[in-house]
């Protein structure tokens, strides 16, 4: 110890001060002899043994015995209480101590229910009641009860609630307003005016006019019943219709009306279940009436006997659980009285869910979901109508499973996904086979397939001994760890596993008595086997004897140094913090889960400066959102919340910062969640209502325990009694006062039947105010007839008919000359009507057979037809004088004009003078005599279709209509069709002759535009079972009725004949293609104007056989092979014809080399390369094609270098692409070029690959697509219509997959007619189109109909993938959009993204999945009218 003094001295020019004080310091010991641990880490060595060591077993001390409850105070006694106040019971009871007292509440003898308003505490000896708000209910006596053991005891007291009515009487305003309400309630409390109607009485219903047989009628034909009904005006009148003692239900079909007591039955079509007895019932009141009608309906189909066409196979074995299909084909398909029924073992078969059961289109199946052992037997089908009956049978027999099922049910446990599973646990080999799994019929003893290593380890580090056992997954086998011949006491630090196969014993931080032997024995029914290892921990010192002085610096120099020798300084300075690139000390681990189970990566990273982690599932980045949670608190987290099969492969952890990146992954194994329907349910027993009602009463017995026996054994109270004694204790009070019922009750005084006479009698009217009586005729009950709309009659001046000549060949038709080959004599003369057509039914028609083609030699002349040279011979249309344009004056120059005629000002309230005048004397006008014409009403003349043969030089299947010829003093239009539709060398041609509607005269003149075609139909030609479209577009004024025909007899909408018809066009949609569908079809268009026709014919054709599309039955396996050696890869294929083999490496083909040795053996194709090198590394990807179809396989191969002994994927750098500049939409006129630019990044080098409507680009003359040096385009030149699209473009390599969408719009140039005039429409209102320099100017507008400019394309995209639709509509006002999936209304939301830009709607689909996969449709919407379109989204295998 050294003292020293120190002094301060302060001066300036004025004088000086001193201060001092003294320095006492006491010198370090050179040892410190003291535990540097903190104080809360003191005797840790103890508090370790305290837990390891198991604790001394506690002594049971004796119960303490509790006398009977007691209650030491008493309920107290509350005074009279009012509604809504608080109630507050409380009592003091013994023993406290006792667990099994119970404490009950009683209000009136009855069991306290828990409810909102009250509380119950009981503690510390205090048993409490709360009720509030208080409520009269309430009143009456209130007991509190403990029980236990040893007895019971209970206090009580009694409360009384005064309720309020809620309701006041008395009045609350002050002055002469009470006066006032008194008088209003005076006069609504008047004597009503007027009397009240007595009621009518109504008798029974009687039938003045009963139903009339109907007698025979066809099919399709209409009927109608009718009976006339008394009284008429009942309302509790009620009409029933029934027939053959059923209801009939309302339809489209059948309709039923009453008027005035008049009762219909109307069906409009007829068909063969329609037969039978027809009963009108009629009920009221005072009884019933019932009239009866009957109809036979005469059907067209001839019946016929049940068949069997296919029989039931006749023996099928299946295991129990696995679900069996039976299947057979009967005929008559169209029988609708053909009964189907099931019969097991000659009993009916009974129903139940497990059974399903299907008749359609002749063709009877009978499912049976889960079989069971029961269900052997022999099944029979009976097929029963009024001809006869059939039958069939086949035997099923169902092998049972055993009770017991020792196999493990987890998914990924089967031997061969062991290796897969074990490497979560371990790296070693693995020694186990398929033959080391658990056979319970073979008595196989333990086995150790690997032994224990010995291990020495320093105190605090972690530790794990490991073995593989076998048999695997033995439910015998037990495994248990010694420690120098002692059990190992499993708790905190030691751990056991037990997996698989897999045993180990984990110590988690070791301490130097953990030194010993350790040995593991396995044993099971069959035998024993145990193996041994040794561990050696070495201690760490807890003392520190090391010296704590600076080195140099000694002892004896401290003490002869004195003071100065005490202090030092370090001369070092901080040394920087170096930088570092990441590295991974925490790895992700492979998981296993089942679907919709949450999965969790983790992973730690050091590096300088502070790394960012990105995450990436199957190459897509995963983003921080509702599925994927990213967290960091020291280590980074990837959280997968509900995972689903897509999410299935590998797990990539990308860490970077500014001095390089480093990549983890991992791998993530989804199962398919098992399907809870394949389990096997217990067998339905029905029980009768005795043994419903005695596990009633059993349930309440277990409900209810001791307390029901107490219940059933107290004394019951007598309700009456008890009702008299609460009334006795608290009286009713009546809910009015005094006040109230004396007003309402006392007696009128004079002067109230004075004001009441006052507002009775008549007062005077005013002045100028009486109104004239008007006497009423009586009244008349006339049935109601609507107004008949007179047409306006017209005078025309008479016409002498001209004289009948009597010629025999009048109607004889010439051969058209359109049959002439040469076209320029092409000439239609109009003809007189024909004849009226005889309407022939449908089964007097005759079908003819077609006509054998001829062969080519014997074929007319086919020169071809040349249409330019026959169009010259034709009068060119000669283009009058250039109307002058009007000139525009300037407002300056304008001159304002007199006005010739003023009109004269007229009061409002001035008589009406009529001037006359002499008029100017006209002279008259003799119109010449009109001749007179016969126009036929059919517009259509002629339709006719023949079939060319001649060799064609394209190749392409091409659709063309030409006008080919024009009558312009007839009026008739000639159109030729030419369809190719699958050869070279034959043709179909289709004749058209359309006449225009006859322009009416000026007498009786339409208003109305009449309709022409804008689109005629077009022949076609399919497949049978494939769908037909005909399409035919027209205009004119509304209403317009759309009608179509098929072989002369009009057509129906129906689920085979789709009939869809918009404003301006119609379309009939065939879906599945049937022989019956052949022949002629047209499409008839009218309205007030007029009417027009267009026809087609199609050719149903038997369906081509495709095959069978490739699959995979043994996908590609990924491979880690070393460097310098061979990888081979093999997959087996299937399909019909045997499809191509394609292979590709990173999306590129692989060339023609001889390190690559593609061979195919049989049904398995097999790629091998020879030396390989670190660039072979990559995804391999097999394709297989043929005519049904394509598929595809994908797998990876890993190189291992030589030097490193690393894998390609910690060697080059990889960096998944991105955009930095994303492509821009374009607007440019028609004509113009257009470029698409987009900047990227990625390493390696990215694949850039550009698609419109999601089709791929290819380079054309029109379009030019190129990349490099960061930068990709795509340019388009000389744009159109056509080039309007949404274009994408895409950048992927191994490390992911990046993209980006732009549109492209394309202006009509300037000046283009915006709308078509139509021909021939006088007086019709027309939309004209001016094309300005600013843009475009509509004069008389009127509203468009919507329409698309750009309908939807179907998308082909990958699952994770984002998918969007896209549709430019029009429309005038703007329509309005709504979006549809399979029929069900889309709305916007998460993964639904629904907008309306402009004239473009978009529905965007985030991260599309299977459950997304279907047909889409849009349907835009104005008040003219409605227009859909549609498309569909399909998902392609990975």
């Amino acid at each position: 110890m050294s003292t020293c003094s120190c002094y301060g001295l302060a001066f300036n020019k004025v004088g000086e001060a001193v201060t001092s004080t003294s320095l006492q310091v006491e010198g370090k010991e050179g040892i410190i002899t003291e535990s540097q641990l903190p104080s809360a880490m003191s005797g840790a060595q103890q508090r370790i043994d305290e837990i390891e060591n198991r604790r001394p077993q506690e002594i049971d001390q004796p119960a303490v015995e509790h006398g009977p409850p007691k209650f030491t105070s008493q309920l107290q006694t509350l005074p009279e209480l009012r509604e809504g106040s608080l109630i507050h019971l409380d009592a003091s009871v013994e023993p406290v101590a006792d667990p099994r007292l119970k404490i009950e509440w009683f209000h009136n003898g009855n069991p306290v229910g828990h409810s909102s308003r009250m509380k119950a505490i009981h503690d510390f000896g205090f048993c409490v009641l709360e009720l509030s708000p208080a409520e009269p209910q309430d009143t009456g006596t209130w007991t509190c009860k403990a029980t236990n053991e040893h007895g019971s005891d209970e206090v009580s007291t009694e409360i009384t609630v005064s309720g309020d009515s809620g309701v006041f009487y008395e009045y609350q305003q002050n002055g002469e307003r009470k006066e006032r309400i008194n008088q209003l309630e005076e006069w609504i409390h008047r004597p009503k005016d007027t009397l009240e109607e007595a009621e009518m009485e109504f008798d029974a219903p009687v039938f003045t006019e009963q139903l009339t047989d109907l007698g025979d009628l066809s099919e399709c034909d209409a009927a109608s019943f009718m009976c006339v009904l008394e009284p008429i005006g009942d309302p509790t009148m009620k009409i029933e219709w029934q027939h053959n003692g059923h209801a009939i239900p309302h339809s489209n079909r059948i309709q039923m009306s009453n008027d005035f007591g008049v009762i219909t039955l109307n069906i409009k079509q007829l068909i063969a279940q329609d037969s039978g007895e027809y009963v009108c019932l009629a009920v009221n009141s005072k009884g019933e009436a019932r009239t009866t009608g009957t109809i036979n309906v005469q059907t067209l189909i001839e019946t016929e006997t049940p068949t069997i066409i296919q029989p039931l196979v006749e023996n099928i074995d299946a295991q129990e659980g696995e679900s069996v299909h039976l299947e057979c084909r009967v005929a008559p398909i169209h029988d609708p009285k053909l009964t189907v029924q099931w019969f097991r073992n000659g009993a009916p078969l009974p129903e139940a869910n497990r059974f399903k059961t299907n008749f359609e289109f002749g063709f009877v199946t009978l499912d049976l979901l889960y079989a069971y052992p029961e269900d052997n037997g022999d099944y029979e089908l009976r097929v029963t109508n009024d001809k006869g009956e059939a039958s069939t049978t086949g035997h099923i027999v169902i092998m049972a499973k055993p009770s017991l099922d020792f196999k493990p049910q987890a998914p990924g446990s089967t031997v061969e996904n062991l290796e897969h599973h074990l490497r979560q646990f371990t790296q070693s080999e693995i020694m186990l086979t398929e033959e080391d799994a658990y056979d319970p019929n073979v008595q196989k003893g333990p086995e150790f397939k690997t032994e224990l290593t010995n291990i020495g380890i320093d105190e605090g580090q972690f530790c794990r001994f490991e073995c593989q056992v076998a048999p695997i997954n033995d439910p015998y086998l037990k495994v248990e760890w010694y420690k120098d011949q002692k059990p190992v006491l499993l708790g905190n630090r030691f751990r056991n596993t037990l997996e698989s196969g897999y045993a180990a014993l984990d110590l988690l931080y070791a301490l130097p008595d953990d030194t010993g032997e350790y040995t593991c024995v396995a044993t099971n029914q069959h035998g024993q086997v145990m193996i041994s290892a040794k561990l050696a921990c070495q201690g760490l010192k807890h003392v520190i004897t090391d010296s704590q002085i600076p080195q140099g610096v000694l002892i004896s120099d401290i003490k002869r140094g004195g003071e100065e020798a005490l202090y030092w300084s370090e001369t070092t300075e901080a040394q920087p913090r170096q930088k570092q690139a990441p590295q991974f000390t925490i790895r992700p681990r492979n998981t296993q889960v089942t679907e919709n189970e949450p999965a969790r990566f983790e992973c730690a990273v050091v590096g300088n400066p502070r790394a960012r982690v990105l995450w990436y599932i199957n190459g897509n980045q995963a983003i921080h959102g509702h599925r994927y949670k990213l967290t960091y608190d020291g280590i980074y987290y990837l959280t997968i919340s509900h995972t689903k099969i897509s999410d299935a492969g590998e797990i990539v952890a990308i860490a970077k910062n500014s001095e390089g990146e480093v990549l983890a992954s991992a791998s993530l194994d989804v199962f398919q969640r098992d399907d809870f329907r394949q389990q096997q349910l217990k067998s339905t027993e029905l029980k009768s209502v005795d043994e419903v009602r005695q596990r009633e009463i059993q349930w309440k017995k277990e409900i209810m325990g001791t307390l029901g026996d107490a219940f059933d054994k107290a004394p019951k109270a007598s309700v009456p009694k008890l009702m008299q004694v609460e009334r006795t204790k608290a009286p009713i009070e009546p809910l009015e006062t005094e006040e109230l019922v004396q007003k309402f009750t006392r007696s009128r005084d004079e002067q109230f039947y004075d004001k009441l006479n006052y507002v009775e009698r008549e007062q005077k009217q005013f002045g100028g105010m009486e109104l004239e009586p008007v006497s009423l005729k009586p009244g008349k009950v006339e049935k109601y007839e609507p107004p008949k709309e007179e047409m306006e009659k017209v005078n025309l001046r008479g016409v002498a008919p001209p004289e009948e000549v009597k010629d025999p060949k009048r109607y004889a038709s010439p051969p058209p000359d359109w049959t002439d080959p040469k076209l320029g004599g092409a000439k239609v003369v109009q003809k007189d009507a024909p004849e009226p057509e005889v309407n022939v039914p449908a089964r007097d028609q005759v079908k003819f057979r077609a006509a054998k083609p001829k062969p080519v030699a014997e074929g007319p002349n086919r020169d071809r037809v040349q249409i330019a040279e026959e169009r010259a011979k034709l009068r060119q249309v000669q283009q009058g004088p250039e109307i002058e344009k009007e000139k525009i004056v300037s407002a300056k120059d304008q001159v304002q004009m007199k006005q010739k005629f003023h009109p004269k000002k007229v009061e409002q309230f001035d008589a009406t003078k009529i001037e006359s005048e002499p008029l100017k004397e006209t002279p008259e006008v003799v119109k010449k005599e009109v001749e007179r014409s016969t126009i036929s009403n059919k517009n259509v003349v002629r339709y006719q279709s023949y079939r060319e043969h001649h060799e064609i030089n394209s190749s392409s299947h091409t659709f063309n209509d030409n006008l080919l010829d024009v009558n312009m003093e007839s009026g008739v239009q000639r159109y030729e069709y030419g369809h190719s539709p699958r050869s070279n060398h034959d043709r179909m041609i289709a004749f058209s002759f359309r006449r225009k509607s006859p322009q009416p005269t000026k007498i009786g003149e339409s208003q109305k535009v009449a309709p022409t075609m804008q689109t005629q139909l077009k022949p076609l030609q399919g497949e049978i079972g494939r769908s037909a479209k005909f399409v035919c577009g027209f205009s004119g004024d509304q209403p317009i009725t759309v009608k179509w025909f098929h072989n002369g007899k009009e057509l129906k909408s129906a689920f085979d004949t789709l009939i869809r018809t918009t404003d301006s066009e119609s379309s009939l949609d065939l879906t599945k293609l049937k022989k019956s569908h052949e022949g002629d079809y047209s499409c008839q268009i009218t309205n007030v104007a007029g009417q027009v026709e267009s026809a087609a014919n199609l050719v149903v054709n038997a369906a081509t056989i495709r095959g069978i599309a490739p699959d995979f039955r043994a996908k590609l396996t990924d491979q880690r092979i070393q460097q310098n050696s061979a990888a081979r890869f093999s997959c087996s294929i299937i399909g019909e014809p045997k499809p191509t083999v394609a292979w590709f490496k990173d999306g590129k083909q692989l060339p023609n080399m001889d390190r690559y040795q593609m061979s195919e053996n049989d049904n398995e194709s097999i790629l091998e390369i020879l030396d390989i090198t670190p660039p072979d590394g990559g995804v391999y990807e097999c394709v297989l094609k043929n005519g049904a179809g394509e598929a595809r396989c994908k797998a990876k191969l890993n190189v291992i270098l030589a030097k490193t002994g690393k894998g390609t994927e910690s060697g080059p750098k990889l960096e998944a692409p991105r955009f930095t500049e994303q492509i821009q939409p374009i607007i440019v006129n028609e004509g113009q070029n257009a470029e698409f630019r987009a900047k990227y990044s990625g390493q390696p080098e990215p694949t850039i690959r550009w698609y419109r409507n999601n089709e791929p680009i290819k380079p054309s003359r029109n379009h030019e697509i190129g990349n490099g040096n960061g930068e990709a385009w795509l340019k388009i030149s000389t744009c159109n219509q056509d080039d309007v699209a949404e274009y994408k473009v895409d950048a992927i390599n191994p490390a992911g997959k990046a993209a980006t969408v732009a549109n492209l719009v394309v202006r009509p140039p300037a000046g283009k007619l915006a709308g078509s005039v139509k021909p021939g429409a006088a007086g019709a209102s027309q939309t004209v189109m001016k094309a300005t320099a600013n843009g475009i100017d509509q004069q008389g507008k009127q509203s468009k109909s919507p329409q698309f400019l750009q309908k939807l394309n179907a998308i082909n995209a990958r699952p994770g993938e984002n998918a969007k639709f896209v549709a430019e509509i029009d429309g005038d006002p703007q329509p309005t959009i709504s979006w549809q999936f399979n029929g069900r209304q889309l709305y916007g939301g998460r993964d639904h993204k629904i907008s309306l830009t402009g004239n473009k709607a978009t529905l965007e689909i985030i991260r599309v999945s299977a459950s997304n996969s279907g047909t889409y449709q849009i349907t835009i919407k104005n008040p003219t009218g409605t227009a859909t379109s549609e498309a569909k989204l399909s998902l392609q295998s990975r």
